[in-house]
């Protein structure tokens, strides 16, 4: 296991922190990079779209990071929701086609 994976929750801290700031500095390449090394794998980062650059890498400005703020934590929401519906429905016997199909987007 590589340090990224052994560490992965503390850096989505920090991207959580990143998206938040009031004012934006050098957030925008923290998040470049976060997203590259993970590869928008991450369940929090589920359905986010994002184009790569020649290198395979992604590139996140600090102009596309105003708009992609709310984005990424709307997604984030939507996963955690989606998580806990399943672990709710799960707890109530619901069969698994159920919980898989009914959490809606």
């Amino acid at each position: 296991m590589n340090f990224f994976q052994s560490h992965k929750d503390n850096f989505f801290d920090v991207l959580f922190e990143s998206l938040v700031a009031s004012e934006l500095t050098m957030e925008h390449q923290y998040v470049s990079l976060l997203f590259s090394i993970d590869g928008l794998q991450h369940p929090l980062l589920d359905g986010l779209v994002l184009q790569r650059g020649a290198d395979g890498d992604y590139l996140v400005t600090k102009p596309d990071l105003e708009p992609l703020r709310l984005t990424v934590v709307t997604r984030a929401w939507r996963s955690l929701h989606k998580r806990n519906m399943n672990l709710f429905k799960h707890s109530r016997g619901y069969p698994e086609s159920f919980c898989a199909h009914s959490t809606g987007g």
